[in-house]
């Protein structure tokens, strides 16, 4: 039986009880992907979401779809994309075109046919012995998928824009006849236009970095969800700009006028930066990517806001992104920008970030997600991972976010935690993806990488400046020092300054200090030493246990206590806590600057004392080349460290520019280009190897049922006992055993299992793969596990006493 084309459905009923036409769904899609009377590639683009979901038009499809608004439960549809591929590359073929250039044509074919063929996974390398329709031609009982397709009624469907195109189902089993061979050809020509584009361009890395722009899959994956979800677009408009530009000069107001009169300076300072950056971008608004070279400590955050909000209120962008490096620096920016802003609608997009939603209340199962996932909102804070995802993307999904990107504002926070090894290719996608979305970025931090080198516009720096008092002076300490002498250094900077930051290369480091650190304490080794806080804080904690625990140290700083934390970089960067001394195991410069940052950060008293010392564990080793693993970064730091033992905040601008001056000659940071280059020659596929952060060791997720409570707020926090009521959970130790109930993970729906991973990461830690042989139990079939015994875990430490692996590592 094959069903009229015109009487097929793209999915169920919807609530009104109207059935949603598969015609209606392949021309929403085909009308934003391109335009049947425009230029030839448009016109390609169109008749490419003509053909996207052709493939459920098979009686498979059909059936399945009926199946499911009768609530029977029956076989999938299985894969119709490839289907869709092939009907698309074969229509192509009499799709008449007169102003592609040469071999562009084969080109973009190419690449439309592997977006079909892959929307729902992952994007496909470009193969020419490798056709992406093969299941397309698998018979099930002797017939083919295409047999039980009205394509008589299709192709009927596909004159009313292509007249030109006159398949009928006969010629079109025809055609099938050498089609692999014919899309060798095609492929192989589409290769040599890529490598003819790049070779022939004047500046080779950035054509290359042009052709991995995915705005064209973009275009089909978005049409394609929007549509299917019935949502709309989100966009920030003018007028709404401007009212969030009022809220933001009160909230600076009142900042002001409640500041303490040690601190005015620096809220002066602050606001001055803000005038001139503001001033700048008035005077040149119309470049790609901007700087601010900011102090830490002097309004970065609201500054580049400001910024932001100007280009939206001009008409010139419609949508803010801000992007940190870890959720705990999103987290704390993103509360900020909603309270300067008033806007309270902010997509907060991470891995745990779905617990935010209201999910109780949405239309469709998927409509949560797929709004996360393609930030859809006015502002949207996000993390380098996921915005990496959107200029390097493996998958269809990931697409979904440069539609976000057109026209966008992107704040790009503290660049410089990015891998030295894929700085240069970052910022050649960034000026392409900026260029080719008309989208503007600002790059945010008090130590940025040379960046000159590797863009083709010179970007503009809106404002650079230091406090106009020395907050800090970093002193570089002699001899070596371990967990005992240095807890020690620790204790008496805290008796004598009143609060201390000790920041480790490791977590086992900095689990090893703080417990000597504690045992000092506790053993009264110093007098009168009573009334301390103190705090461990490392990656090898539950998110639940990390949140709780800087809640605390907010507290305790704020209300003036003794109070030394223990940790590793995870206060580096972003964190808005400040301290009268700084020791840090030596790292390399920009984080010895970044460290001092979190030193009289808004200029309370006297210069705070930042010391790096040369910490060694137990058996002398230096844990630092475990986390800073490019030697010649650490070489150049030892160099600058020797020659300026001693310096202040007015000294670190001139210190990082030679350092990354001289490290950037030694070692340019132009290794991962190579990955940009092979994936614009058709390997897709190696964009995942483009990351922010370099790649560490294997690690086993474990669950831990504890709650720590931070400074105020109940135990448990609002929104996870939402989500614990929504599963039926009441305990949190029910968490995991609901998560093992055989056949639980497979009932859920797309949207549950997002929801429902970001309630159980609340809860859970990873540890090395080679410690999790003993401590950690993982049920057959679970990629979770437990441990053996919930006493390994510490409320101090978390984790980090039990990993005994040498070299793991966390933030």
């Amino acid at each position: 039986m094959v069903i009229p084309f015109r009487e097929c459905v793209a999915r169920p009923k919807s609530g009104d009880g109207n059935p949603n036409l598969l015609t209606d769904h392949l021309f929403a899609v085909a009308k934003f992907m391109g335009d049947p009377k425009g230029g030839d590639e448009s016109r390609l683009r169109f008749l490419a979401g003509l053909c996207h979901d052709v493939g459920k038009a098979t009686k498979r499809w059909q059936m399945y779809i009926l199946s499911k608004e009768e609530g029977r439960v029956v076989a999938s549809g299985g894969s119709h994309s490839p289907l869709g591929s092939m009907i698309f590359f074969v229509c192509s073929e009499q799709l008449v075109t007169k102003d592609l250039p040469r071999r562009f044509r084969e080109y973009l074919i190419t690449q439309l046919t592997l977006d079909i063929a892959g929307h729902h996974g992952s994007i496909k390398n470009i193969d020419p012995a490798w056709p992406p329709w093969e299941e397309a031609l698998l018979s099930a009982e002797g017939v083919y998928p295409y047999e039980t397709v009205d394509l008589d009624g299709f192709f009927d469907f596909v004159r009313e824009y292509f007249p030109e195109i006159t398949l009928t189902s006969r010629s079109f089993a025809d055609r099938l006849q050498g089609i692999d061979r014919r899309w060798a050809v095609v492929a192989d020509k589409a290769l040599g236009y890529a490598k003819r584009y790049i070779d022939n361009s004047a500046d080779r890395d950035s054509a290359a970095a042009g052709l991995i722009m995915r705005d064209r899959t973009s275009a089909m994956i978005s049409a394609d969800r929007f549509h299917a979800a019935g949502l709309n677009f989100a966009f920030f408009h003018p007028e709404e700009a401007r009212v969030a530009i009022n809220n933001l000069a009160e909230e600076c107001s009142r900042l002001q006028k409640n500041a303490a009169p040690e601190t005015l300076r620096i809220v002066k300072l602050r606001n001055d930066h803000q005038k001139e950056a503001l001033e700048t971008y008035r005077t040149f608004p119309d470049r790609l990517i901007y700087s601010l070279e900011l102090a830490t400590g002097l309004g970065k955050t609201l500054t580049a806001l400001r910024i932001a909000l100007e280009a939206v209120a001009s008409g010139k962008c419609s949508r803010v992104i801000y992007v940190a490096p870890y959720i705990s620096i999103l987290s704390q920016a993103t509360n900020v920008i909603r309270e300067a802003t008033g806007i309270s609608d902010i997509i907060e997009h991470h891995h745990l970030s779905f617990l935010d939603i209201d999910y109780e209340h949405l239309r469709s199962e998927e409509d949560g997600a797929f709004l996360i996932d393609s930030w859809q909102s006015k502002i949207v804070t996000t993390t380098f991972n996921q915005f990496f995802l959107a200029l390097f993307p493996t998958k269809a999904q990931h697409t979904v976010r440069i539609q976000a990107l057109n026209n966008a504002f992107v704040i790009i926070d503290e660049p410089q935690i990015i891998e030295p090894k894929a700085w240069a290719a970052f910022l050649k996608t960034l000026e392409a993806a900026a260029k080719r979305l008309h989208f503007q970025s600002i790059l945010c931090t008090a130590t940025l990488p040379h960046a000159s080198d590797y863009l083709n516009e010179e970007y503009m720096c809106l404002s650079r400046g230091d406090s106009l008092i020395p907050r800090y002076i970093i002193k570089t300490l002699e001899g070596k020092w371990d967990a005992q002498t240095l807890a020690e250094l620790a204790v008496k900077k805290l008796m004598e300054k009143g609060s201390v930051a000790v920041i480790l290369n490791t977590v086992a480091d900095a689990a090893r200090v703080y417990m000597a650190v504690k045992d000092l304490i506790l053993r009264g080794y110093f007098e009168n030493i009573t009334g301390i806080d103190i705090f461990n804080l490392t990656g090898c904690m539950t998110p639940l246990h990390k949140s709780a625990w800087i809640s605390r140290i907010k507290d305790s700083l704020r209300r003036g206590k003794k109070c030394i934390v223990v940790c590793t970089q995870i206060l580096e960067a972003g964190v808005d806590l400040s301290f009268r001394c700084v020791i840090r195991a030596r790292p390399v410069i920009p984080s010895v600057i970044q460290a001092a940052g979190r030193g009289n950060r808004h200029g309370e008293g006297d210069p705070a004392e930042v010391l790096v010392v040369d910490f060694v564990r137990d058996d002398g080793e230096d844990s630092r080349k475990y986390v800073y693993k490019n030697p010649i970064f650490r070489e150049v730091t030892d160099e600058q460290l020797e020659i300026c033992k001693e310096f202040s905040e007015k000294d670190s601008r001139e210190i990082i520019e030679n350092f990354y001056r001289e490290a950037f000659k030694r070692n340019p940071p132009t290794r991962k280009m190579q990955l940009i280059y092979e994936a614009a020659m058709g390997q897709w596929s190696r964009l995942k190897e483009i990351e922010p952060f370099e790649g560490d060791y294997p690690k086993v997720m474990v669950f831990v049922p504890r709650v720590f409570k931070g400074s105020g707020g109940p135990d448990i926090p609002e929104i996870i006992q939402r989500a614990m009521k929504y599963f039926g959970i009441s305990g949190v130790s029910d968490i995991y055993q609901r998560y093992l109930e055989k056949g639980f993970w497979k009932s859920l729906s797309f949207r549950d299992k997002k929801l429902f991973m970001a309630l159980i990461e609340q809860f859970c830690v990873c540890v090395s793969v080679k410690r999790a042989d003993s401590i950690v139990r993982i049920p057959e079939g679970a990629f979770i596990g437990s441990l053996v015994d919930d006493r390994i875990y510490s409320e101090d430490t978390g984790m980090a006493l039990a990993e005994d692996s040498t070299e793991f590592r966390m933030f």
